[in-house]
């Protein structure tokens, strides 16, 4: 048993899907530190998903039992909420019942550290009930990164009445104008961000050249930005390049409105190669050693390095390519300043997919 104790975390909370919890009560102490040992990594993150009837039967068990040992446990061993509520099946509750029980969950979980809301399913009425509770209801203080794909009105009540500690946001849903408003309305002290363009190079770049009243470059405490893309950019026809050049084009003029942005040091930028009009095919183009897999490599590293010229605070560009083969990630451009201030581009393999540059740090 003394072996066992010096496994890591992750090590006993596989042993722990196989452990019966009740049958420890009888057995050595070290058993039972053993047992305690295991909770942590199998309760360190929770989720409650289904659609509104379902999620509805789940928060109603977890309260009803939150006194229970096992229940106890889980309280006080999350530290990842997810509560995503899905399409389909009948339900027959008020519209502020489901909300009510998130925000009594939400009682119990103070320790939490990462939270994620994905409301898509909610009606219009549930959703107006949500918005209004967060002002009213005991606030998450320890939540440093946010997820949610929430609604105008339900977002900045959180960020204003919820998450004081907020440093992190991640919006799935597609960017639009209003969420950086709500950004800027609720959590100015904001320092990691990640939103999603469909099109980034060419979306990305409208968003800072429009006029509107707020722009993600105003966003003035930011240290890491993440500008992903939310669904296959070949579908996406409009703002394409059409030479070799233009990559490093738009990127500087990105770069130069991000110029600004005083505490900026990790940036990172999602592109698709069939946003190239010069490459016809580039599921079967961008081999390895082919012509326009060279071409294309060239001037991504000439853009990270004009864009590095332009943004000297910035320790970190990258570019992720995405597959165009599969829907994935292909490979990453990285761009890290050395010592002597200039920009040393490598081509890596995507690492991990819950960190830079793929996603804001946990």
């Amino acid at each position: 048993m003394s072996s066992l104790l010096l496994l890591p975390l992750e090590v006993l909370g596989i042993i722990g899907n196989d452990l019966p919890g009740l049958d420890l009560k009888n057995c050595s102490l070290a058993s039972k530190y053993l047992e305690y040992g295991t909770r942590t990594p199998l309760f360190r993150n929770m989720e409650f998903a289904g659609t509104r009837s379902v999620m509805a039967d789940e928060l109603l068990q977890f309260l009803s039992n939150k006194n229970q040992p096992r229940i106890r446990d889980m309280i006080r061993a999350c530290r990842s909420l997810r509560i995503e509520v899905q399409d389909g099946g009948t339900y027959a509750e008020g519209s502020e019942f489901l909300p009510a029980l998130v925000m009594s969950a939400k009682r119990h979980l103070s320790k939490v550290t990462s939270l994620s809301l994905s409301l898509r399913e909610l009606s219009r009425s549930e959703d107006v009930a949500f918005s209004r509770m967060p002002k009213w209801g005991p606030t998450w203080d320890e939540v440093k990164v946010f997820k949610s794909d929430a609604q105008y009105s339900t977002m900045l009540a959180f960020l204003k009445h919820s998450l004081p500690s907020l440093e992190g946001i991640d919006f799935e849903a597609p960017m639009i104008r209003n969420r950086v408003s709500c950004i800027k309305g609720g959590c100015p002290q904001l320092r990691r961000l990640r939103v999603n363009f469909r099109n980034p190079l060419c979306d990305f770049h409208r968003h800072l050249t429009e006029n509107s009243q707020v722009k993600i470059n105003d966003l003035e405490n930011m240290e890491q930005l993440v500008i992903r893309k939310t669904t296959w950019a070949a579908m996406y026809q409009f703002g394409r390049l059409d030479r070799p050049i233009d990559i490093t084009n738009r990127l500087c003029e990105i770069a130069d409105h991000l110029g600004g942005l005083t505490a900026l040091r990790q940036l990172s930028i999602e592109f698709h190669p069939s946003t190239m009009n010069w490459i016809i095919f580039p599921h079967r183009m961008l081999g390895p050693g082919q012509h326009h897999r060279i071409e294309l490599d060239t001037f991504v590293m000439a853009a990270i390095m004009a864009m590095g010229a332009r943004l000297p605070q910035v320790d970190e560009i990258c570019l992720v390519e995405r597959s165009a083969v599969f829907d994935g990630v292909n490979i990453v451009h990285r761009g890290v300043r050395d010592p002597s201030g200039e920009m040393a581009v490598t081509i890596e393999a995507p690492g991990y997919e819950d960190n830079f540059p793929l996603n804001i740090s946990q």
